[in-house]
């Protein structure tokens, strides 16, 4: 019994340290490769949160645990926004600039309603899988105002100018070459399959502790596996809190649900339709949003989240564990 939950412990062990590796050795590259600070924070730290619900839920959707995959995604918004912010709040009042409190804010709470709503038919399908990706692209390029203006095709000073830059950058991978292939590639590969080795064994983990004590799939994916793929999370706020960057705190909080749903929500239903239980579509999914408008509302009324409005999303947390132990079995 006591080898499942080591071998659990040491899977989430990997998937956290593979995803800060790569983390880290991204931001790198993307610096050689002349990437700006802002860009590698807008997508390889918002996505880099969200790699180990990626990984875990998609080896879960490959072996047919969609109970594991749903619930992770579901769970990991709900600790997120409930048990990391709410804790947070509790140390220290939270403070976020009104735009992106406009701006990514309802996209989140959006796109719960919306993954909520794919769900109603009890399946992610294939083409629902294809919505979110599609959404994916267009929340990044959103994010990065990438704006099409017809008549710029026919600037031909436009082109010229993109050329100097390829050319520029064809320049500058040629003098870092070894750098990048020897150092920071072989980096990628190595994180990149400690994260999926090490979604495997805590899935692997996972599952046989739920079959021990006759607990179910979502049980464990809203539970365990949530807790566990929350951890880059709740560094990430540790580190902000302690900082004084409340905007970097509630911002990678809101980004990783928001990536959940489009990034590891899409792909996993790429690998195979996600079917989903009447006890997500009952209990966990309106959970999380209702959790999702509490947040809303306490930002909404002075764009604070205050040491009250923490202990009650903290005690919504509570709650939530209260109210699926019932249905764990």
């Amino acid at each position: 019994m006591i080898e499942f939950f080591l071998l659990f412990i040491a899977g989430t062990f990997v998937l956290v340290k593979s995803s800060d590796l790569f983390v880290v050795s991204a931001s790198r590259l993307a610096k050689i490769l002349g990437v700006s600070e802002l860009v590698i924070g807008l997508t390889v730290v918002a996505m880099g949160t969200s790699l180990p619900e990626f990984a875990s839920s998609i080896v879960a959707s490959y072996y047919g645990n969609s109970g594991i995959a749903v619930g992770n995604i579901i769970g990991s918004n709900i600790a997120n926004l409930a048990l990391i912010l709410g804790l947070a709040a509790t140390f220290r009042v939270l403070k976020i600039e009104k735009r992106l409190f406009e701006r990514e804010g309802y996209i989140m709470v959006g796109l719960t309603l919306l993954f909520y709503i794919m769900a109603l038919d009890l399946l992610i399908s294939f083409s629902d899988a294809l919505l979110l990706i599609f959404l994916l692209f267009a929340y990044i390029l959103y994010m990065f105002k990438f704006k099409v203006q017809f008549h710029e095709l026919l600037k031909v000073n436009l082109y010229i100018e993109h050329l100097a830059s390829f050319r520029s950058f064809l320049h500058l991978l040629k003098d870092n070459f070894k750098k990048i292939i020897i150092g920071e590639s072989f980096i990628l590969v190595i994180s990149i399959a400690g994260l999926f080795f090490g979604a495997h064994f805590m899935v692997v983990a996972a599952k046989e502790i739920a079959v021990l004590f006759s607990l179910s799939d979502n049980f464990i994916g809203l539970t365990l596996v949530a807790l566990g793929t929350s951890l880059p999370e709740l560094a990430v706020a540790l580190i902000s809190l302690k900082k004084g960057f409340h905007n970097m705190l509630i911002g990678n909080v809101v980004g990783s649900n928001i990536f959940n749903i489009l990034f590891v929500g899409g792909f996993a239903s790429l690998v195979a339709p996600l079917k989903v239980s009447l006890f997500t579509l009952t209990i966990s999914g309106p959970f999380l949003i209702i959790v999702s408008a509490v947040f809303m509302l306490f930002i909404w009324t002075d764009l604070k989240i205050k040491k009250a409005e923490g202990i009650v999303l903290f005690l919504l947390y509570l709650l939530f564990l209260i109210m699926i132990l019932p249905k764990a079995i």
